[in-house]
């Protein structure tokens, strides 16, 4: 290329290498700015995952341990009574009774438990054929809880009056007829009897005279060396582990998650996504999935964290064994990951714009530079022009 000036060329020259060493500043300014704001995100990710991780863990423990604590209690009531039944047919050094009480005092004793823990809906006994003296002598008696066959049997329960009525157990005690979670009818007594341990049964709605409440019984071998010889328990209604599950879950992130509680038969007894299926077998509420999580935490026998990459989710399962019952139930919390990446979003959105404003700024700059750089060029241009041009005259 021919220049009619040197003032031209040089402009031009100078004003390319100017422009270049914009370009190139402005391009390593906004490369580091973009590894900058990666390493922020990813660590600010980093950083919210582990958060979310140990709050979760945590509150599921802390979760967990109250609920333990509450159903716990009415396993050691039901263990109480048992126990005290027991020892009725143990004997001491001398061959005596450990404890003689006779049938109206025992059954007594059960309705007092009642009385004394207004959180229980109801208490019972029930011995073996023959197993508490000669039911024969009882035989014809149809009230104070008997049904006629003289066998000790009786279950005192809350009316919906606010009563405390009693009734005998009768004829479902050894029933083994399936409800629709395969839950025989009899299990708080065939259960204890088969495996000669505390038995807990899931959660189901019963109604208590007229009153619909979710259920969970508590039911404990009466055994005297070692032979079985009936069952004490205790039924309480559990409907209050469904606020325990919606208040926590409130707290934590804003209610964005969700709860569930799952027995050891794998009935649903609470989740704050669906209260409708409370009671209901948990694999069809929650899903195939979510009920693989929990057989695989109760397997596992501890607290499980996992990220779920379909459900873009974090998931926490924590198994709790109630008392020495063997039975044990899980907990779980999901939290999306939007609600916890939420504030990341944000820092994103705002390193955006701030990148782009500095872009801008810097492009504004940059042309002011080169501007000047092309003006300052121009003027350097002419001086060295002009004393050419007086000695080419």
């Amino acid at each position: 290329m021919r220049f009619k000036s040197l003032r031209s060329f040089v402009t031009l020259l100078v004003g390319s290498c100017i422009l270049i060493l914009v370009a190139a500043l402005v391009s390593y300014s906004m490369i580091a700015n973009s590894r900058s704001q990666a390493l922020i995100e990813d660590r600010a990710s980093e950083l919210l995952r582990d958060n979310a991780r140990e709050r979760l863990l945590v509150l599921a423990e802390a979760q967990s341990q109250d609920i333990q604590r509450r159903l716990e209690r009415a396993l050691l009531l039901a263990e109480q009574l048992a126990d005290t039944n027991a020892l009725m047919g143990q004997r001491d050094a001398e061959g005596l009774p450990r404890l003689s009480l006779g049938r109206h005092e025992l059954s007594n004793l059960t309705h007092n438990l009642v009385v004394e823990n207004p959180d229980l809906l109801d208490a019972f006994i029930g011995w073996e054929p023959n197993a508490f003296g000669n039911d024969a002598v009882f035989a014809g008696k149809t009230d104070e809880g008997y049904d006629g066959s003289g066998r000790f049997m009786p279950w005192w329960y809350r009316s919906g009056e606010g009563q405390i009525e009693v009734l005998p157990l009768g004829g479902s005690m050894e029933s083994e007829e399936r409800n629709a979670e395969g839950i025989r009818a009899g299990e708080y007594y065939l259960c204890p009897k088969e495996t000669k341990r505390p038995c807990i049964i899931d959660p189901h709605y019963y109604d208590y005279g007229g009153e619909r409440y979710l259920v969970t019984s508590f039911n404990v071998p009466i055994l005297v060396d070692g032979d079985f010889r009936g069952v004490a328990g205790v039924d309480l209604d559990v409907h209050f582990l469904q606020g325990l599950l919606e208040k926590a879950n409130a707290g934590l992130y804003s209610g964005a998650g969700e709860m569930s509680l799952v027995g050891s038969r794998g009935v649903l007894a609470g989740a704050t996504a669906d209260a409708a299926g409370l009671g209901k077998l948990a694999d069809e509420v929650l899903g195939e999935g979510m009920q693989k999580r929990l057989t695989a935490a109760r397997d596992a026998g501890e607290a499980v964290f996992a990220f779920d990459e379909a459900q873009k989710s974090f998931e926490v399962t924590q198994p709790f064994t109630i008392g020495d019952s063997g039975e044990t139930w899980v907990l779980s919390m999901t939290l999306p990951e939007q609600a916890v990446m939420a504030g990341l979003i944000d820092l994103h959105d705002e390193l955006a714009g701030q990148r782009d404003a500095d872009l801008v700024g810097m492009l504004l700059m940059g042309l002011v530079i080169a501007l000047l750089g092309l003006l300052a060029s121009y003027v350097v241009g002419g001086s060295i022009a002009r004393p050419l041009r007086q000695l080419a005259e």
